[in-house]
């Protein structure tokens, strides 16, 4: 079922006044927040706002940030950028803002996602960090202890682009047009499935992952919506907007996408 049956037209949220490269969207206190990489900044939306409201901007970055990663709380925060650099932030109330910064051996930062590895999904405790960069690779770090030790790395595709994690399940994205599926249930990571993500194998630039669907963001301006399992993957939908969707994210209230300076929001089924 290749079509937008159940899913309304996008929705513009807000506008930027640079452009985005990367999202991510959370639930905390009162309703939902975006976080977005704005060029060089790391710029937080309130997003119960009407309309949506900058209510924070933190600058250290000296490349563009192109990858983001928030815990479970929303108030432990990570971003790369075209820097080399994974930089740490704090989003609590008390003391927000920057907190340390870890310079790669890897290259460009292009993508970020934090790993559960223990208390569920109800009270997760993230131990490890993983990062995709511009050589291909998806790197895996420990981050427990306020330090980022480097740990393994596994070949994901010719340049990984995004990445999107649900429970035991990693799902990276390359610029070949492919999507792997990983198992981290062992010591090492092992392939599950890889998703030939479009037809005309578009680059992959974003990825978001809830319940059983992935959304992933081509080139062509559209974003392709499969069903996912440990046995099974099928593209049930595509779904079209204006412009390159750089970001996604996803969350109860919804799906959220980013085209240059522009933030949309979809209606998904559930």
């Amino acid at each position: 079922n290749n079509n937008n049956n159940n899913f309304t037209s996008p929705t513009p949220l807000l506008t930027t006044a640079n452009a985005v490269y990367s999202l991510v969207v959370a639930g905390r206190g009162s309703g939902d927040i975006a976080i977005v990489g704005e060029t060089r900044d790391v710029v937080v939306w309130d997003l119960t706002a009407d309309p949506p409201r900058e209510i924070r901007r933190f600058q250290r970055h000296t490349g563009f940030v192109t990858a983001l990663a928030l815990d479970e709380d929303a108030d432990r925060l990570f971003s790369g950028s075209w820097d080399d650099s994974i930089l740490e932030w704090s989003l609590s109330d008390t003391s927000p803002g920057f907190v340390r910064r870890w310079s790669t051996d890897q290259g460009d930062v292009l993508a970020l996602a934090l790993l559960d590895i223990a208390g569920g999904t109800n009270s997760p405790v993230y131990h490890r960090l993983a990062s995709g960069h511009g050589g291909g690779e998806v790197h895996f770090w420990d981050i427990r202890n306020n330090t980022m030790q480097s740990l393994d790395s596994i070949k994901a595709h010719e340049s990984v682009q995004a990445l999107a994690v649900s429970g035991s399940r990693l799902f990276s994205a390359g610029s070949d047009g492919y999507v792997n599926v990983w198992d981290l249930r062992s010591e090492m990571a092992t392939l599950i499935h890889t998703l030939q993500a479009s037809s005309t194998l578009d680059n992959v630039l974003s990825l978001a992952v809830f319940g059983s669907r992935m959304y992933a963001g081509l080139r062509g301006d559209t974003v392709a919506v499969w069903v996912v399992d440990f046995d099974n993957a099928e593209l049930v939908h595509t779904l079209h907007q204006q412009g390159k969707p750089r970001g996604l994210a996803v969350s109860t209230a919804g799906l959220y996408s980013t085209s240059a300076t522009n933030i949309y929001a979809w209606a998904i089924p559930c």
